[in-house]
């Protein structure tokens, strides 16, 4: 009899559930994934993938998700959950680990398994980018967040204001983790000392090469194990496949967590320019009024590892699955990043010099456009994403990384 993994995916992030749904597809043959959740747009990917999934209180609203992704991107202050929320996600957890007894959890960015999984003493096992984790910052990579460019630090050298967040970052911080510490010493468990010793609960796999940041130096329960590349089973829809060639073709994607009113504007200012968009971002518009160009197909989802590869340039947002898959299109990229793990997985893309990253008190459609027209005509640059695309290619895919580290550890 197989043993169970459980995969508590944050329901309302599209890269998160289609990683997890790649690492179950990965290990089945050697283990009986079961999922849990707490609804959100994406549950539904779970069932017609064909797995289970137990849905538990308290459910995600509408307004929960978009409270989520404003404190992600730093837009408010805030925890994500409060004490309440925490606790009531920590019982329905623990309940549902009992039922389902599993040897181990995997999860993204669930906040509340920290907590579940050691009381119910169960192995965590985290899949994150490498640039949100405690070795990225030990290495002075990460850059002074966009949020927090105020003016009246303007004065002060970027390499000062880099060196600060790196050193005093919220990683290393106690911000955040209130209540979720309130709700551990509620079940006799040592309190988090900061938000990066909650990533490390029990141990860390990166979805990412090594190359992209350079750290090969890792903690014993630390793992590289490959991109997860989202491969949706959707049809490219006609009016992408017959977007005219007489033009160059920019690949517009803003995943599941970009600002819509970013969105709008850069779509509205996509009017008139010297190149043809593929824009999936129809679902980022939701409710809204936009006015679109005649040089834009704005759609729905799309298999994005079929349609990037069209383009010749990608305007992207930094959320790693999205980074990747631009990555191995082999083409450059202009970033604009939404939160600081984003602007982290862009900047690596900077440093290896095909990429463009746009902040956001310089962000507007002239700038942007401004960048695709200077990536059109460098060379380099489309030298520089080829030769980085055979790296990603020349390692194993994360899903085959995951399941192989699972075995090993817990069959």
């Amino acid at each position: 009899m197989k043993k169970t993994i459980v995969f508590a995916p944050t329901t309302m992030n599209l890269s998160e559930v289609t990683r997890t749904l790649a690492i179950a597809e990965a290990c089945s043959g050697d283990f009986d994934p079961a999922f849990i959740g707490y609804g959100g747009r994406y549950s539904d990917l779970i069932r017609k993938a064909g797995f289970p999934i137990k849905e538990l209180e308290p459910r995600l609203t509408p307004e929960k998700e978009r409270h989520l992704l404003e404190v992600d991107r730093m837009e408010k202050r805030a925890d994500f959950y409060t004490a309440d929320e925490i606790r009531q996600r920590v019982g329905s957890e623990v309940k549902a680990f009992a039922e389902l007894e599993p040897t181990a959890v995997v999860t993204g960015f669930n906040l509340s398994v920290p907590v579940s999984a050691q009381v119910a003493g169960v192995p965590l096992v985290w899949e994150i980018s490498a640039a949100g984790a405690r070795p990225f910052f030990e290495a002075g990579l990460a850059t002074w967040p966009e949020p927090m460019d105020f003016a009246m630090l303007r004065w002060l050298p970027e390499r000062w204001l880099n060196w600060a967040w790196n050193k005093f970052s919220l990683m290393k911080s106690n911000m955040l983790v209130g209540p979720i510490n309130q709700v551990a010493k509620e079940h006799g468990l040592t309190p988090f000392k900061n938000f990066a010793y909650i990533l490390e609960v029990d141990f860390l796999l990166f979805t990412d090469v090594p190359e992209m940041t350079g750290i090969t130096d890792l903690p014993t329960n630390f793992r590289y194990i490959g991109p997860i590349i989202t491969r949706l089973d959707i049809p490219v829809p006609e009016a992408v496949e017959n977007i005219p060639r007489d033009k160059p073709i920019v690949y517009f994607g803003m995943g599941s967590s970009g600002n819509p009113e970013t969105t709008r504007e850069l779509i509205e200012g996509f009017t008139g320019r010297p190149f043809r968009v593929i824009a999936p971002v129809a679902e980022r518009l939701e409710g809204m009024r936009v006015s679109v160009p005649d040089n834009v197909v704005l759609t729905g989802l799309v298999p994005a590892h079929i349609v990037n590869p069209m383009a010749d340039v990608s305007v992207i947002h930094g959320g790693q699955g999205t980074v990747y898959t631009a990555c191995l299109a082999g083409k450059p990229v202009v970033g604009i990043a939404f939160q600081p793990e984003q602007e982290g997985n862009l900047e690596c893309l900077v440093r290896k010099g095909f990429a463009v990253r746009i902040r956001r008190k310089e962000l507007s459609p002239d700038s942007v456009c401004s960048a695709v027209e200077r990536l059109l005509s460098d060379d380099e640059a489309r030298k520089k994403a080829l030769r980085f695309k055979d790296v990603v290619e020349s390692h194993e895919e994360g899903p085959r990384g995951a399941a192989r580290f699972l075995r090993e550890t817990f069959a």
